[in-house]
């Protein structure tokens, strides 16, 4: 899982970089539509970014808690 969140932050890292190279580019509504869609990619990887970090902290509080109730009961 953690290497999913790493590659997550990666493709987000590369969609902003091809969004900042495509506005240098000579300006146009292709071009636009371009950094459009790259920033658009990385939202969209950022809002999965968050549902994968979400999840991890579920899963490492719930083994937390499972630890703590087996040390309890030893």
């Amino acid at each position: 899982m953690l290497n999913n969140i790493l590659t997550e932050m990666k493709m987000i890292q590369l969609q902003l970089y091809l969004a900042k190279r495509a506005t240098k580019k000579q300006k146009s509504p292709r071009n636009l539509t371009e950094v459009e869609s790259h920033i658009n990619h990385s939202l969209n990887s950022l809002n999965h970014l968050l549902t994968q970090v979400d999840d991890f902290k579920k899963i490492a509080e719930s083994e937390h808690s499972a630890s703590n109730r087996t040390k309890a009961t030893q």
